[in-house]
């Protein structure tokens, strides 16, 4: 994310350098709503599984962004977050792609999306919600899909490359989740994502 001042280097920046000089840690997923931490932990199932997580975030937002309740701001944030999703995405593709990886197939209906929440304790309802802080409360359970996905990618992927592009997406979606929660808490002048993101694995 760019600061909302010109200038400087960005926190996106700062995060994601932190992230790839320490090292992080990912999710697993060979399929919507697969129970991702039975998967292998091999170079073509983490990445597919960060990949599954990607494909059920972007579900998730074309649907909220449907949502009338949303306001003009709302919108101007979700398609700027779901944005990086989608070059998250492609970026999985193109790695899978090297390695003669097919990439996993993605969510096709709301329900898929519900399930990748459920298998992962979260409740989902995609298709019914309404009320905006309802909608945003479950993008920031999609976020911490994709967070669980790239935090055990960076544990245990062996292309260092690879690693360290999951640690910078990684510190991309704690700043999805931290713009997510200061829509819900707008008293919140200024947040900052936390030192530790792990997500739900």
């Amino acid at each position: 994310m760019e600061p909302r001042a010109g200038g400087g280097t960005t926190r996106r920046e700062l995060i994601a350098g932190a992230l790839g000089a320490a090292g992080a840690a990912a999710l697993l997923a060979a399929r919507p709503g697969a129970a991702w931490a039975d998967a292998p932990l091999t170079d073509p199932a983490l990445l597919s599984a960060a990949l599954s997580a990607e494909e059920v975030a972007m579900l998730a937002y074309r649907r909220v962004l449907a949502l009338p309740a949303l306001t003009a701001a709302d919108r101007k944030l979700l398609r700027l977050l779901v944005r990086q999703d989608r070059q998250h995405a492609a970026l999985l593709r193109r790695e899978l792609a090297a390695i003669g990886q097919a990439p996993p197939a993605p969510p096709r209906t709301y329900a898929d999306v519900d399930h990748a929440l459920s298998a992962h304790g979260m409740r989902g309802g995609l298709a019914t919600v309404r009320a905006r802080k309802d909608a945003i409360h479950l993008l920031l359970e999609v976020e911490a899909l994709c967070e669980g996905a790239y935090y055990t990618a960076v544990q245990n992927l062996s292309d260092a490359g690879a690693m360290v592009r999951a640690a910078q997406a990684l510190a991309s979606e704690a700043q999805h989740t931290t713009l997510l929660s200061e829509l819900i808490y707008p008293e919140i002048e200024e947040a900052v994502p936390d030192w530790y993101v792990a997500g739900v694995r």
